[in-house]
C-alpha cells in the first residue's frame, strides 16, 4: 500500500517521503476469523502463517533475530464504546468462536516449529479493557461488562498465548487521554489484576503494557509540568496529571509497582503521534478536544519503531501498531469517526475505517517529527 501510494504521488516530495516508509515495520492485525487463513476470505490479503514465513525469511536474509508483531484484536462485540471497528462475534457464541476459532489456532500456527527461533509478540485487543472501566454506561458495553466477555475473552488469550515459549505479550492500556486521571488509574489497574490472576500463568504471561494503539498523543509535551495548575484546570486537559504518554507510562508503572507488580515493561504506538514543537509554550498537540482521534489534520509521524527508546528504561521498545495509511473512517455526519462532520480537525474526503488513505498518509509524512 506505501508503495502504491508512492506511486500514485507521481513524483516530488511527497512521493520521495513516502518512498522512506518502505521499509519501516507496522503491526499485523488480525481482526477476523478469516485474517488467520487470509486468502480470498479475507479480501486476498495474506493469513498469518503467510506473515510468519515472510518474517522467518527476512530474519535469515538480514543474519539476526526475528521478530514479527501482531494484533489480536477480535473480541465479541468489539469496539462497544465507539462501535466504530464492530466486529462479526456476539454474545456468548462469540465469545466460543474468539477462544477455539480464533485464539486456539493463533497458537497452534505459531506454536509451529517452522517459528520456534521467531520472536511473535502480539498486542492483545486494544480498547476493550479500558472500555470496561469507563464505558460502563454505554448500553453496548454495559452488555458486554454483564457477559463478562472482554474480562473472559483477553484472560483466555493471556492464558492461551502466553504459554507458548516463543510468545510475548503485551495488553492494550489505552492511553492519557483516557486513563490518566487518578480515578481512573486507580480503577483500572484492579481490573488488569482480575485478569492476569486469571491467566494460567499470572502475570508472567505478559511482558506489559502497550499505550497509545491508534491514537496522537505525544511522547511527551516539552513546555508542561504536572505543577502547571493553569494547564491541568484546562478544558484540553480537565484535570488530568498526565500530559503525554512517558508521564502515563511512568503513573502506571508506579501503581502496577505498588499491587506488587515492580517489573512492567511498556511499549508505546508512536506511528501518528509526531507533533512538531511550536516554541511558545503551548501544549504541541494542538487538537481542539483531546478525545479527538478520526484522520487529524496536523499530526505527524512520530519515532520510528526502535528497541530501548533511551527516553526511559521501562520502554521495552517504540512501534508502529496503526499503520498510519490506514484511515480512521469518513468524516460524514452520523458517523462514529466525526458525528457531527464539523471537520474541525479531520482531514477530508477520508474512506472507511480501515481503507487506504493515500493523502493522509501523505500529509503524515510531511508533518513527521522527528522529519523522515
Amino acid at each position: 500500500d506505501i508503495h502504491g501510494s508512492a506511486s500514485s504521488t507521481a513524483s516530488g516530495p511527497s512521493a520521495t517521503l513516502l518512498s522512506k516508509l518502505q521499509s519501516t515495520a507496522t503491526a499485523v492485525w488480525l481482526d477476523s476469523v478469516e485474517s488467520l487463513s487470509g486468502g480470498t476470505v479475507n479480501q486476498g490479503r495474506m493469513g498469518l502463517a503467510d506473515h510468519l514465513r515472510g518474517a522467518v525469511a527476512q530474519a535469515a536474509q538480514a543474519k539476526l533475530p526475528g521478530v514479527a508483531l501482531f494484533v489480536v484484536y477480535n473480541l465479541p462485540n468489539r469496539d462497544c464504546g465507539a462501535g466504530a471497528s464492530a466486529g462479526k462475534l456476539l454474545g456468548s457464541a462469540g465469545l466460543d468462536t474468539y477462544k477455539h476459532q480464533y485464539i486456539d489456532i493463533i497458537a497452534q500456527t505459531v506454536s509451529s516449529a517452522a517459528y520456534k527461533d521467531l520472536r511473535v509478540v502480539f498486542i492483545v485487543e486494544p480498547d476493550s479493557l479500558p472500555n470496561m472501566v469507563t464505558n460502563a454506561a454505554v448500553p453496548a458495553c454495559a452488555t458486554v461488562k454483564s457477559q463478562g466477555l472482554y474480562v473472559d475473552g483477553v484472560t483466555y488469550a493471556v492464558s492461551t498465548l502466553g504459554a507458548l515459549p516463543n510468545v510475548t505479550l503485551y495488553l492494550d492500556i489505552a492511553q492519557s487521554a483516557w486513563l490518566g486521571w487518578p480515578s481512573n488509574m486507580m480503577e483500572a489497574v484492579p481490573l488488569y489484576l482480575q485478569v492476569l490472576k486469571g491467566a494460567a500463568a499470572g502475570a508472567a504471561a505478559v511482558r506489559g503494557f502497550v499505550t497509545n494503539v491508534s491514537n496522537y498523543i505525544p511522547l511527551q509535551e516539552p513546555y508542561l509540568s504536572a505543577a502547571d495548575t493553569t494547564t491541568l484546570g484546562d478544558t484540553f486537559y480537565s484535570s488530568n496529571p498526565c500530559f503525554d504518554e512517558l508521564s502515563y507510562v511512568k503513573a502506571l508503572s508506579a501503581q502496577f509497582s505498588a499491587a506488587g507488580l515492580p517489573n512492567m515493561h511498556f511499549l508505546t504506538d508512536t506511528s501518528r503521534n509526531g507533533w512538531a514543537p511550536i516554541h511558545d509554550g503551548k501544549p504541541i498537540d494542538r487538537r481542539p478536544l483531546r478525545s479527538d482521534w478520526c484522520n487529524v489534520k496536523d499530526a505527524g509521524l512520530g519515532e520510528r519503531p526502535q528497541a530501548s527508546p533511551a527516553l526511559w528504561s521501562g520502554y521495552d521498545a517504540f512501534v508502529w501498531v496503526k499503520p498510519p495509511g490506514e484511515s480512521d473512517g469518513p468524516s460524514l455526519a452520523g458517523s462514529s469517526c466525526d458525528p457531527a462532520n464539523a471537520q474541525l480537525d479531520t482531514m477530508a474526503e477520508a474512506p472507511a475505517a480501515g481503507a487506504w488513505f493515500t493523502a493522509g498518509l501523505s500529509s503524515m509524512a510531511q508533518n513527521a517529527t522527528p522529519a523522515l
